[in-house]
């Protein structure tokens, strides 16, 4: 199993998720980050936009580092949880 960290409710990591070129970036809250994934929450509707692009860009601002770290990743599964997308 793979290190993983889960952020409680009241501090989660902030991170940025966006398109390849950098558009439609949005504010996104870390639920869980391991070394084989992420899990974002996503505010609605106007996000999904992004799911429909084949490799995301996210920009995490982690405890402890000076610079954003940007990760380069495929969307492999997604669910919706009343107004939000998981």
């Amino acid at each position: 199993a793979s290190l993983r960290a889960r952020p409680a409710v009241v501090a989660p990591i902030d991170g940025t998720l966006a398109a390849p070129d950098g558009s439609r970036a949005r504010a996104v809250a870390v639920k869980d980050l391991s070394a084989t994934g992420a899990a974002l929450f996503l505010a609605g509707e106007e996000d999904l936009e992004l799911l429909a692009h084949p490799l995301l860009v996210l920009t995490l601002e982690l405890p402890g580092q000076s610079a954003p770290s940007e990760l380069r990743a495929s969307v492999i599964w997604r669910r919706r949880a009343g107004t939000q997308i998981l």
